[in-house]
């Protein structure tokens, strides 16, 4: 049961109230832009610390659990015109790929100077390599290049041994009559 209040009593002094929403929280949290507190944070207390309190109970999934990503999210993108098919959607180029036939140009050309055959390959490989990097964009020009190179020292160098057997040859016949 509780008591009347007294009506002969003083009266209690009124405390002033900050400009702004009258609530029991403190001034800082009804500030414009700052919204309400989280749950479980109210205003601080003049007995002590709060009460710990034990850890939420899990009732479903997390907010969000779920649903769709953002549009464009984890989704392929869109290619543009002039980029190519699986081009960096970041601007970076893609690096082409290397022709065949130049590198096949250059090991020929290289073989050529030990088996003298393969130089006629290293030539031919070599202009093909040229003509479809032209063509096609690729890398390996500087391969072709080599590969004629050599190729075309390793024909000359057939040339200069068959030119020796033929002299060779000739000049053997003319000493033997």
């Amino acid at each position: 049961m509780t008591t009347p209040p007294n009506p002969f009593a003083a009266p209690e002094p009124e405390r002033a109230q900050p400009p702004g929403p009258s609530s029991a929280s403190p001034p800082g949290y009804g500030a414009p832009g700052y919204g309400t507190p989280p749950p479980g944070y109210g205003p601080p207390s003049a007995q002590g610390p709060p009460s710990v309190q034990g850890p939420p109970s899990v009732q479903g999934p997390p907010p969000g659990y779920g649903q769709q990503p953002p549009p464009g999210y984890g989704q392929q993108q869109q290619q543009t015109y002039g980029q190519p098919y699986g081009g960096s959607p970041f601007g970076v180029p893609v690096a082409q790929p290397t022709n065949g036939f130049a590198i096949a140009s250059l090991v020929c050309g290289i073989a050529g100077f030990f088996l003298l055959l393969p130089s006629v390959l290293a030539v031919v490989f070599g202009h093909l390599a040229r003509s479809q990097i032209r063509q096609r964009g690729e890398q390996g020009s500087g391969l072709a290049v080599a590969g004629l190179i050599t190729g075309y020292l390793g024909l000359a160098f057939l040339a200069l041994i068959v030119v020796a057997i033929v002299a060779g040859a000739f000049s053997a016949e003319t000493y033997t009559s």
